[in-house]
């Protein structure tokens, strides 16, 4: 079994990696714009509702809410507890009240209402096997 289909796993990585993962994407090379052209590809308006997979320690999740405005709504999933504690942090200092961090596997989530829109923050392969577990 690949490591990163066994969600346990990946959750313990992530929690142990969290105070580097700033560092960790700098070394990985990941485009300083890239959360931004993918936030604009989205196409949101006020009103619409994203989820965000692997929403990790938030950096998308102000661009996003500004989006959508008071009227839409922003979901955050994660599978790292210590990742969601840092995506917190942003949401309590920007105020943005409609943002909702829940630690899930995306395979367990049901929304509550329709999305407009799903943004994977670098976490497609993260949650594990749909069809395992």
């Amino acid at each position: 079994m690949n490591k990163r289909s066994d969600t346990h796993w990946v959750k313990r990585r992530f929690d142990r990696i969290t105070p580097y993962y700033p560092w960790i994407e700098r070394l990985l090379l990941v485009p300083q714009n890239a959360r931004r052209r993918a936030v604009e590809g989205l196409q949101l308006g006020p009103g619409g509702h994203v989820l965000v997979v692997g929403c990790g320690q938030g950096p998308s999740l102000e661009a996003l809410s500004k989006l959508v405005g008071p009227e839409g709504s922003v979901v955050g999933l994660d599978l790292s507890g210590k990742m969601l504690q840092r995506a917190q942090r942003i949401v309590e200092q920007k105020a943005l009240s409609n943002v909702e961090l829940l630690q899930q596997n995306l395979f367990q989530h049901t929304p509550g209402e329709p999305v407009d829109a799903v943004l994977f923050e670098f976490s497609l392969s993260s949650f594990g096997d749909r069809t395992e577990g």
